[in-house]
């Protein structure tokens, strides 16, 4: 396997698709998502949301991707993959003697992780 890394817009470079997260109401409203709504315009979000009308349903669940195309963007097609709901808090801890906030959560199969937030200054 060869790995490619390059700094820049992933806007702006070529490829087969983009793949992204998003929320179960398929809302170009931020991040990625927020930049491709801004540069295509709303004819990509139109074309989400009337996927969801023509499933009959206001969301998709957790872990559905829907591919749409990419308007004047560089790629084929993208591709927008649900992952609201899919991991949850279950936990914050507050470690004292690290002075440090830690969450604790879980995912589909009670998977559970900790992520360390910066450190805490009282």
């Amino acid at each position: 396997m060869q790995i490619h890394v390059q700094v820049g817009d992933v806007l702006a470079a070529a490829a087969d698709a983009l793949i992204s997260t998003a929320n179960p109401w398929l809302n170009l409203s931020g991040g990625v998502n927020g930049a491709t709504l801004a540069a295509t315009g709303p004819a990509t979000q139109e074309e989400l949301h009337g996927y969801l009308r023509s499933q009959g349903i206001s969301a998709v669940p957790a872990g559905t991707v829907v591919q749409s195309s990419s308007g004047n963007l560089p790629f084929d097609c993208m591709r927008l993959r649900s992952t609201l709901s899919t991991i949850r808090p279950l936990k914050r801890t507050f470690l004292p003697s690290q002075q440090q906030l830690r969450w604790t959560f879980t995912t589909h199969g009670d998977c559970r992780f900790e992520v360390p937030l910066p450190q805490f200054e009282p």
